[in-house]
């Protein structure tokens, strides 16, 4: 066990007060003193080390509520095209990749992050534009919401989808009598299933991956979904259990079970996941649903069509189906997570949760809506009314600001992303990134709350400017709140006297620095459970 003293800091804890101070006292990997500098000094001969923070501000470690880690470790070997800026670029990046990492014919590319509103010619990638870059290499591009996929002709042959091919909860676009190469929702499956899977082994690979880029940000826990049919289920969950036993998780793990019918809920409750009590490192936790798909794909579930269209998006549960598994989850004591962005599926959620409540008022459940971004005066009063919990990704701000009104019109537009409404009304924030589908990035992501803007300062007065939030706001959101989503308050998510020593020490003064200048901000040290896992 190592004792170490951080002193000469400026340490804001986020406990109830805001304190701020100037150093701690670690023994093990809990904080047993937290104050002045003077006062550090009685702990100084019980110290292995003493580090000298040169007045650098230390915040808690950042506690991302919205990750695919999996995917994220996955994502740092595959083709990102979140850079690209016309149909062209993506080709030629995509030619290069292949290039340089000599790439077999018999293997799959894969590749994500496109955005057509990023594209001179504002259209989505198609079949003919992938046979570009081959004809032989079965190629699948994930746009990126990840609920759009875009195959070239050998993809959609070696999967055998046609102009003929229906899916339930999805679609496969046809034009004029043939396949665009455009997979919408449970479509995208269709392909999935062909990709060859990674061995047990590349995934663990992938695991450590992540994490380790994750701690050079300075994040210090995460939630991700990685149990799942999709995942490999319970190899994944191994997975997680041997890097825990084996002290390898240098960031803290709250492991949701993505669930997609009442019977996989069911079987959830039988088999006895929920009485898996796990370690401070790896937890399991809630039960996540995928309730509808994304705003730039036209996927979200709505209750009016989208704006020039007659598409309402795609609910992936009938309001029957959601009751059944979030009642199943609420008298279990489970929390229900659900991926909500159209103001359709955050009734539904809303809903859902307002029923088990109200049957099961003993039962104190958190229960919340992931993305919760189209939503109404009526939604947002519920949200507020049943202590439902708000997964944001204020990051999204710099790609959807772009193009919601023309999405859902001005009036829908006036109620989304109103985060400023739900923190005042004392909704729980949390925040996280959805990456792979955007950076995992903290400073940008707070940048994004605090100035409504996206990364190259537009527009100028912020998007809805009135719903920015604090920069206290947004770390209490990042820190704390994101610990009481996963019922940890009480041992992280603050620096106090007994809590676990996670925190990040941060390139500048995140509370001082000009508003539009805090996405340029950097981690130089993360420390987890008193041990430094990134120093730069």
């Amino acid at each position: 066990m190592t004792n170490r003293i951080f002193y000469n800091g400026n340490i804001y804890t986020a406990d109830k007060n805001n304190t701020v101070a100037e150093a701690m006292y670690i023994e093990g990997d809990k904080i047993k003193f937290i104050g002045s500098n003077k006062d550090i000094e009685k702990y100084e001969h019980m110290a292995d080390g003493i580090i000298d923070l040169n007045k650098k501000t230390v915040v808690p470690g950042f506690i991302d509520s919205h990750i695919h880690l999996l995917a994220y470790g996955n994502s740092l070997s595959q083709v990102n095209l979140s850079g690209c800026k016309s149909i062209n670029e993506v080709i030629e990046v995509s030619k290069k990749f292949i290039m340089d990492n000599h790439v077999d014919p018999k293997k799959w590319l894969v590749g994500f992050g496109w955005n057509q509103e990023n594209f001179d010619c504002k259209r989505m990638l198609t079949k003919y534009d992938l046979d570009k870059i081959s004809r032989d290499i079965p190629i699948v591009f994930r746009r990126a919401c990840f609920h759009i996929s875009t195959c070239n002709s050998k993809a959609l042959e070696l999967a055998g989808i046609t102009k003929n091919t229906v899916i339930e909860g999805g679609e496969v676009d046809v034009v004029d009598g043939d396949t665009t190469g455009i997979l919408r929702e449970n479509a995208s499956n269709l392909v999935e299933r062909y990709i060859p899977k990674a061995t047990r082994g590349y995934k663990k690979e992938l695991v450590l991956k992540g994490l380790e880029k994750l701690s050079s940000y300075g994040i210090t826990g995460i939630h991700t979904d990685d149990l799942g049919k999709d995942n490999g289920g319970l190899e994944m969950l191994d997975i997680y259990k041997e890097l825990d036993m084996e002290g390898k998780l240098s960031v803290r793990v709250y492991i949701q079970s993505r669930i997609t019918c009442f019977d996989e809920a069911r079987n959830y409750f039988d088999v006895g996941f929920n009485k898996y009590i796990g370690s401070e490192n790896f937890k399991l936790g809630s039960i996540k649903l995928l309730g509808d798909g994304s705003l730039g794909g036209q996927t979200a579930a709505m209750n009016k069509p989208y704006e020039n269209s007659t598409e309402t998006g795609i609910a992936l549960f009938t309001q029957d189906e959601l009751d059944k598994i979030v009642d199943l989850a609420h008298v279990n004591d489970v929390a229900v997570v659900i991926h909500a962005i159209g103001d359709k599926t955050i009734d539904m959620a809303i809903k859902s949760f307002e029923k088990a409540m109200k049957k099961y008022p003993e039962h104190k459940v958190r229960h919340g809506i992931v993305h919760c971004q189209i939503t109404s005066m009526e939604a947002l009063e519920k949200i507020k009314e049943n202590n439902i919990l708000a997964y944001i990704q204020p990051i999204f701000v710099a790609s959807d600001s772009k193009v919601v009104e023309k999405r859902v019109g001005k009036e829908r537009t006036k109620y989304s992303y109103n985060w400023k409404t739900l923190n005042d009304g004392g909704v729980v924030l949390t925040f996280g990134t959805d990456s792979p589908v955007e950076t995992p990035n903290p400073y940008e992501n707070i940048y994004c709350a605090v100035t409504r803007k996206d990364l190259e300062g537009k527009p100028e007065d912020g998007f809805l400017s009135e719903q920015h939030l604090t920069v206290e706001e947004s770390i209490r959101a990042y820190t704390i709140n994101s610990a009481y989503a996963s019922y940890e308050e009480n041992i992280k998510g603050s620096l106090e006297a007994g809590k676990l020593a996670d925190f990040t020490v941060l390139s500048d003064n995140i509370f001082e620095v000009k508003k539009d200048k805090i996405k340029n901000i950097n981690c130089v040290m993360t420390v987890k459970g008193g041990k430094i896992v990134f120093d730069n």
